[in-house]
């Protein structure tokens, strides 16, 4: 089957709102930022490019980590870069970690600067590979956000929905 921009198109979407994976309401956390997920619609490939995006707002971030869950039956994890949105001097250390399958574990630290408040840009860059073959027409699989920590704690979050509009 040859594939074509007509043939096929993935978008992801952002949805899932919820505030930090670890059951507290909005009304229980200070709001002091948010960190969401936005996606590229992609056409006639089988890579699913996903910006996580941050935005500071009262919080200045020098460390942070955070859980993505996605079923890794339709997708899996290519790589993951660092964004234009970094600290002053860069990231001392950042790790991408797909601790189980479905599971992708982010972690980064600076010891010599740190993202002032009230900035926002795209803090990582992650590739998702698409499985084709387990994603049927009008499918969808989500990618959520969970277990913010360190700078991040209190911040809103938004996951992405992949919706396969192939035909």
């Amino acid at each position: 089957m040859k594939w074509t921009i007509q043939s096929i198109m993935v978008c992801i979407f952002v949805l899932l709102v919820s505030p930090n994976g670890m059951g507290e309401t909005y009304q229980d956390l200070p709001m002091t930022g948010q960190l969401y997920l936005v996606p590229y619609c992609l056409e006639y490939n089988m890579i699913a490019p996903v910006r996580v995006i941050l935005l500071t707002e009262e919080t200045d971030v020098s460390e942070l980590g955070f859980t993505l869950l996605y079923d890794p039956t339709k997708l899996s994890i290519i790589q993951c870069l660092p964004g234009d949105l970094e600290p002053a001097g860069g990231w001392d250390l950042m790790t991408c970690e797909e601790t189980s399958p479905g599971e992708l574990v982010i972690y980064a630290y600076s010891a010599t600067g740190s993202i002032p408040a009230y900035q926002s840009g795209d803090l990582f860059q992650l590739d998702f590979c698409c499985i084709w073959e387990n994603i049927g027409s009008g499918d969808q699989t989500s990618i959520q956000v969970t277990g913010l920590s360190y700078d991040l704690m209190g911040f809103m979050t938004a996951g992405a929905t992949l919706s396969y509009g192939g035909g």
